[in-house]
């Protein structure tokens, strides 16, 4: 008995020793190695406000160029109102105050036309008169300097270029077209060459020139008669006319393909 109970003295310790203890960091395992608590902030106190900025005035409406009287944004935008008003209701009051804004709207036109024509007479870049003859003599000159300039022109085109005249016997524009070429070419010596699709001759049409060619309008593409051309050597044919012109119109036609062929040097600008 007493050496029992001398080993259950021994062992009490060893019992006691192997018993589970209860501990904060066994019962918090799943917090694995971040076992620390984080301490909350305390929270931050309101930062006080600031005075607030006053609130921007509302700004004044712009003011629109029609809502100053008499000025002629105001005339557009108020004088047919005006007139409308006048007309469905021509009372003596709205009548005389049409004809009222009426007077003062050509009163200020005709201010402002006293003065354009002041300025134009101080400056000769737009005054026409220092580009253009205004009075009869002037422009006598100025007609007979555009005439010598023309006839230069269709000189120089002569040198280098002959016409070539299509026409039918039986045409009319043929026959008003034919004097004019054949002068034309007589007076700046341009040579003439002229084709008829039918076989018969205009009067006017020197025979030599003459030529019969009724394949020629196909060829060509031909669809109205007379039809005129300015044939340059090495530069092939370039259309001056279809059907009849007077005879100023046929020189400037015949100019103008000269200056496409480049016979001829364009005219200056002004």
């Amino acid at each position: 008995m007493p050496f029992r109970s001398t080993l259950l003295l021994l062992y009490l310790p060893l019992i006691a020793w192997g018993a589970p203890i209860a501990h904060p960091f066994y019962e918090e395992k799943a917090q694995g190695w971040f076992w620390k608590e984080k301490i909350p902030e305390p929270p931050k106190a309101p930062e006080p406000e600031g005075p607030k900025a006053p609130a921007p005035s509302p700004s004044p409406p712009l003011r629109s160029p029609s809502d100053e009287p008499l000025t002629s944004a105001w005339f557009r935008a108020h004088l047919g109102t005006i007139r409308d008003a006048a007309l469905d209701d021509p009372s003596p009051e709205k009548v005389r105050q049409y004809f009222l804004l009426q007077k003062v709207l050509l009163d200020k036109a005709q201010r402002f036309a006293e003065s354009a024509k002041r300025v134009v007479f101080q400056d000769p870049t737009l005054d026409e008169k220092a580009h253009h003859a205004s009075t009869p003599t002037a422009l006598a000159l100025e007609h007979q300097a555009q005439h010598d300039g023309r006839h230069m022109d269709l000189s120089r085109i002569g040198e280098k270029a002959g016409l070539l005249f299509i026409f039918r016997s039986d045409c009319r524009y043929c026959h008003l077209m034919a004097p004019l070429i054949n002068a034309l070419c007589q007076r700046t010596g341009i040579r003439l060459y002229s084709v008829s699709l039918d076989g018969g001759g205009l009067p006017g049409l020197p025979e030599e020139s003459l030529v019969t060619d009724p394949a020629l309008g196909h060829k060509l593409n031909l669809t109205v008669t007379p039809t005129l051309f300015l044939m340059v050597p090495g530069n092939g044919i370039h259309p001056v006319l279809e059907g009849s012109s007077s005879e100023v119109e046929l020189e400037d036609r015949v100019i103008a393909a000269g200056r496409t062929a480049g016979l001829i040097a364009n005219s200056p600008q002004p």
